[in-house]
């Protein structure tokens, strides 16, 4: 799920499940298929 945040160049990724290994520094990618919706760097 993607939040929206007051900062319009920032979302919140909520999981639906714990997730192992989300480190700051890697990238999130969101996808819809094959399509690449957007991304950024992990804080």
């Amino acid at each position: 799920t993607l939040i929206p945040c007051s900062d319009p160049s920032r979302v919140e990724v909520l999981f639906d499940a714990p997730q192992r290994a989300v480190t700051p520094g890697q990238a999130a990618v969101m996808y819809d298929r094959d399509l690449v919706l957007g991304g950024g760097w992990i804080e």
